[in-house]
């Protein structure tokens, strides 16, 4: 992906073709990554479309449910794919995944919140044994 203020130059010959194709083949731990990714297909008002594959056994399920969970639905989605009726089952199973997702952005954040809590703790004790919390840190 192009970082921040690099922008894409598409030729006059991609665009008329329907231009950028952004083909994603996982979940990222944060769907905001998803989003950005995704959007780099039609910058600047340029064309462009893209494709979302959700893996059965995507890592994101084992992350967000568990292992017992995440192999119960791997065996199901597998079941899903050989029957007719497969397409609104498969998107149930897509909100699954994104369930999932939410659940490991959830983690990650009280991971967030509990090393920033610990943070403060230590620059307290650091301050009140008369350290500095910056120039004193051990590395």
């Amino acid at each position: 992906m192009a970082g921040r203020g690099t922008d894409i130059k598409l030729k006059d010959e991609i665009r008329e073709i329907g231009g950028m194709m952004v083909i994603c083949t996982e979940l990222h731990d944060a769907a905001r990554i998803d989003r950005q990714l995704i959007g780099r297909c039609g910058r600047q008002g340029d064309p462009g479309t893209y494709r979302q594959y959700l893996g059965m056994d995507d890592e994101i399920l084992r992350n967000g449910f568990g292992s017992k969970i995440s192999d119960k639905m791997k065996e199901i989605g597998e079941k899903l794919t050989s029957t007719p009726s497969a397409n609104k089952q498969l998107l149930k199973f897509a909100a699954k995944i994104r369930k999932a997702q939410r659940k490991v952005e959830k983690k990650h954040f009280r991971d967030r919140m509990a090393l920033l809590h610990h943070e403060k703790e230590r620059t307290k004790i650091q301050r009140e044994m008369g350290q500095d919390p910056y120039l004193d840190t051990a590395e």
